[in-house]
C-alpha cells in the first residue's frame, strides 16, 4: 500500500493556478466542499471526451497514420460508453458523511495524534 502525507488547506488560502481558466486549483489539497470536487471533476470529463471526439473525427475523416492499425468503429463505440461512465459511476456513490470524516481528522490532528507506528 502506497501512502501520502499532506496537509488540507482552506479553499480561501490557495493561491489560483492555471492561467485564465483558474477553475482547477480548487481541486488541489483544501477542505472545499464536495459539490466543488464535482463540479470539477464535470468540467474535466467533459475537456476530455470532447478532444477525444475531436481526435476520434479527424481520424475517421483522415485514417489512421501510416502503419497503424486501428479499428476506428470500435474506437468510436468505445467513446459513447465512456461518455456514460462518470453518470454511472456517481449513481454508485457510497453514503459517506465527509463532514464527519473531516471534523474527526481535525479533532486527532488537534490532539497530536499522529499515524500509527509503521503505517505510514
Amino acid at each position: 500500500m502506497i501512502r501520502f502525507r499532506f496537509d488540507l488547506h482552506p479553499v480561501a488560502g490557495i493561491r489560483a493556478w492555471g492561467g485564465d481558466d483558474p477553475s482547477l486549483h480548487r481541486f488541489a489539497l483544501t477542505e472545499g466542499g464536495t459539490g466543488s470536487r464535482r463540479a470539477v471533476t464535470s468540467c474535466c470529463d467533459r475537456a476530455l471526451l470532447a478532444a477525444m471526439d475531436e481526435h476520434i473525427t479527424a481520424l475517421e475523416a483522415a485514417g489512421p497514420p501510416p502503419g497503424v492499425d486501428l479499428d476506428l468503429r470500435h474506437l468510436r463505440r468505445d467513446q459513447r460508453e465512456r461518455a456514460g461512465r462518470l453518470r454511472q459511476a456517481r449513481a454508485r456513490e457510497c453514503d459517506t458523511d465527509r463532514d464527519v470524516i473531516r471534523a474527526g481528522a481535525r479533532e486527532l490532528l488537534a490532539s497530536g495524534a499522529g499515524p500509527a507506528p509503521g503505517s505510514s
